[in-house]
């Protein structure tokens, strides 16, 4: 046989692949992207395989079915069906962690097309024979449970600082400062901010526009929410202007009446105010009681 021709068969035997990268929280610090990068370019060097699509899923959960995922989803539509060979990932959990959404993949991919799924970080897992299969079962199942135990405890997490009234990090409403007692942080009144927060309340009361608050905010160059929480953590802040929406947003916000809220995760668009163990609201000092309720009558604009 000529040499030509072994080289033509030889190319005609490569598989053709899709790359599935997956991550449920991206951050600067992520280094698991470049880690399965070279993993996953090593494998193909040596297995002779050629990549005929990537798809890099960011900020996506496990748990949401492979098909349904942004970026990979569209990639394993029976549009494409014809294009690849197999499905790459780096380790199954990447890929699947739910267990009937594996199963269902291989029963519609693997079995009825003749599809592959090659996890690279566990190279020796033939998925091809049905021991092999069991395993990938195992592994997937373990790591659904992996998910919904990291859930439960997320919950569980979120009731103590529900009941405690802790603060969870992330961003927090103009006038309130972050403030640790041991190991666990809480929010106060900022000793300038929450004054400026009395100021604009007592403005809108007196019959100032909301407009002619933003503007004095402007003019005496008083940061909005997010411009003093990065001068809070040390960084510098970015020159953000007050708007008429802005002011909105504060003044009717249940945290300026001084109540903790609570983001529950079965509706986190939806805050709820907490209520510590003796029944009543947690609520900090911050706008006088009548001050609030004056705002609470007003219609703002």
């Amino acid at each position: 046989m000529k040499k030509g021709m072994v080289a033509v068969m030889e190319e005609k035997r490569r598989l053709r692949a899709i790359v599935a990268k997956r991550l449920s929280r991206m951050t600067d610090a992520t280094t698991h992207l470049v880690t399965e990068a070279e993993s996953i370019e090593e494998y193909f060097k040596r297995k002779n395989i050629e990549v005929w699509a990537e798809a890099e899923d960011l900020d996506v959960s496990g748990g949401k079915p492979i098909r349904e995922r942004p970026k990979v989803g569209k990639l394993l539509s029976l549009e494409f069906l014809d294009e690849w060979d197999v499905l790459i990932i780096y380790k199954l959990d990447r890929g699947f962690r739910n267990h009937l959404d594996f199963v269902t993949f291989y029963h519609e991919y693997c079995e009825r097309y003749g599809k592959k799924i090659i996890s690279v970080g566990e190279e020796g897992l033939d998925m091809s024979t049905p021991m092999g299969r069991m395993f990938a079962g195992i592994l997937v199942q373990f790591a659904e449970w992996e998910l919904q135990s990291i859930g439960d405890r997320r919950r569980q997490g979120q009731n103590v600082l529900r009941r405690e009234a802790r603060w969870g990090g992330g961003r927090y409403p103009f006038g309130y400062e972050p403030y640790q007692v041991g190991a666990y942080w809480y929010l106060r009144p900022h000793p300038v901010y929450a004054k400026e927060v009395e100021r604009m309340a007592l403005a809108v009361v007196s019959g100032k526009s909301a407009r002619g608050i933003a503007l004095d905010l402007n003019e005496r160059g008083i940061p909005t929410g997010w411009g003093a929480q990065q001068e809070q953590q040390g960084k510098s802040p970015k020159k953000y202007f007050w708007t008429q929406a802005q002011v909105m947003r504060v003044l009717r916000s249940e945290q300026v009446r001084g109540y903790v809220m609570y983001y529950a995760p079965e509706n986190p668009r939806t805050a709820v105010r907490v209520v510590g163990a003796d029944g009543e609201w947690s609520v900090p000092a911050f706008l006088d009681t009548g001050l609030g309720c004056q705002l609470t009558k007003l219609s703002i604009s």
